[in-house]
Formats: C-alpha cells, structure tokens, sequence
C-alpha cells in the first residue's frame, strides 16, 4: 500500500493527499504529520472517497489579562508564598505512604 497524492483540482500550493481508510489506521502518524503542514487529506474506501480531513486553521494568539490569574488574587487575600521547606512537606505529604 502507498499512500498518494492527487494533483486534482487543489491550489497550486496544497497538494490533495489521498488515503484508504487502512492506511488512515496504520499510518495515522504520517498523515498527522500532512495535516501539520497543511495539507488536505481525502479518505477513501474501496476507491470511492468517503472523507476529508482538513488541518485546524491557525487560531491567533488570545491576549492574556494577568490581571484575571490566581496570582492576583493570593495579593488581595494577603498571603505569603510557601517556604521552600514548607513546599516539600507538602509534596511529601501528598505523596503518601511509601
């Protein structure tokens, strides 16, 4: 089995891969890796397609209102980080019988 690619009706700079569904099964990891780099995939079965997976859009980047964090809100309640010995009694306690 190999996994092809069809020149189709795609843009000139996406080319349309194609894969059987077994492959979709086997070779997950190398179409995976076509849909990082942007390419379309179609999906088919006995010959007739049946899918299309198509990569996520790129989301832009949500600005972050630090103003919102928990750390602020430690500030308002007026209490003091942990020491460092205090952490790993902690860690240790939350670790449990060993």
């Amino acid at each position: 089995m190999k996994l092809t690619e069809s020149g189709g009706c795609a843009p000139l700079w996406r080319t349309m891969k194609i894969a059987t569904v077994r492959e979709l099964r086997n070779r997950y990891t190398q179409l995976l890796k076509w849909l990082e780099a942007g390419e379309e995939i179609t999906i088919t079965r006995r010959g007739v397609a049946i899918a299309r997976l198509v990569p996520e859009k790129q989301r832009a980047k949500q600005k972050v209102d630090w103003t919102e964090s928990a750390a602020f809100g430690l500030d308002r309640l007026k209490l003091r980080p942990l020491t460092a010995r205090e952490s790993a009694e902690l860690l240790d306690y939350n670790r449990g019988p060993g």
